[in-house]
């Protein structure tokens, strides 16, 4: 409903947005003494929230895929036209992004990308202890 709609999207982003940023101070309070700690939020940067990370990881995919997938989870074109238009485009994510892992291939190719990066923040970590 309020993909049509920008100011009702504002309105509700101003709602959800401040609430998303405590839980995750919540969060991060918790885990303050572990090695590595991973956020999921999907409009970090449109969020600007950004700043609470020390490093930031895009998952990026194909366009022609991004849209096959959405459709495949029983989006209509509109509805997927809809919540893409509002979404920073991919290549501005990438851009601003201090990691980046491609989700066009196969499963098992993301999971190896993932398991790449993660051993590598892991011995940054520990370098830095």
């Amino acid at each position: 409903m309020v993909f049509g709609d920008r100011a009702a999207l504002r309105r509700l982003e101003g709602i959800i947005h401040p609430r998303v940023r405590e839980q995750i101070v919540a969060r991060l309070k918790e885990v303050k003494d572990k090695t590595l700690a991973a956020l999921d939020v999907p409009l970090l940067f449109e969020a600007g929230m950004e700043g609470m990370t020390d490093r930031t990881v895009v998952v990026t995919i194909a366009e022609n895929q991004r849209f096959l997938r959405l459709r495949r989870r029983g989006f209509s074109e509109r509805e997927i036209i809809g919540r893409l238009g509002v979404q920073m485009a991919q290549a501005r994510k990438k851009a601003l992004a201090d990691e980046i892992i491609d989700n066009s291939g196969t499963l098992e190719t993301t999971r190896e990308q993932t398991q790449t990066l993660l051993n590598k923040l892991l011995g940054e970590t520990v370098k830095e202890s």
